[in-house]
């Protein structure tokens, strides 16, 4: 266990300081894909049209439409957490790969400068760092990307279902209103 830290260490030193962000943005955005994730599953859209239909069939014609239209966006709000956050962090991830993509060229540079003598260590270095920093932006990214568009499916499969379970109620709570 210990040698899996110290390859940790190492490659997160090897891919500059850039690479402690990443990590952290990473950490964050695999927690709020979690989140989504976990709030998907458990909503249950039946258990929330049954609140919604017996709540309507309590209260009077219009106090029934205005509290089901209230009702049925504070869920389909719920569906919607996270999604603008989760998505600037998945664009955010390889722009900071990038980022140390540039700060480990700059070193190649740096080491390549006011010299004669070429210093294949630092030049490797430079280049090693740059391409540590991207892979792992890229690495962060995709997998959150495919993950993030799978749980918006989700989420658009919820809300329409939501959306016509809502109308069977609208329609149910109408024919007792004679």
């Amino acid at each position: 266990m210990a040698e899996g830290f110290t390859t940790s260490q190492n490659f997160m030193h090897a891919g500059g300081p850039l690479m402690w962000p990443l990590l952290l943005l990473s950490l964050g955005l695999w927690y709020l894909l979690g989140q989504r994730l976990y709030l998907l599953r458990s909503k249950t859209i039946d258990n929330a049209v049954e609140k919604i239909t017996t709540l309507v069939n309590e209260q009077p014609t219009q106090k029934r439409r205005n509290f089901a239209q209230a009702l049925s966006w504070q869920e389909s709000q719920t569906f919607h957490n996270y999604r603008h956050v989760i998505g600037t962090l998945i664009s955010a991830a390889p722009l900071l790969g990038l980022l140390g993509t540039v700060g480990g060229i700059v070193h190649c540079f740096d080491a390549l400068s006011g010299t004669l003598v070429l210093n294949q260590t630092s030049v490797a270095g430079g280049i090693s760092e740059a391409l540590l920093s991207t892979q792992f932006g890229l690495l962060i990214a995709v997998p959150a990307l495919a993950t993030n568009l799978l749980l918006n499916r989700k989420e658009e499969f919820l809300r329409r279902t939501f959306a016509e379970k809502i109308q069977e109620a609208r329609a149910l709570g109408g024919s007792h209103e004679a």
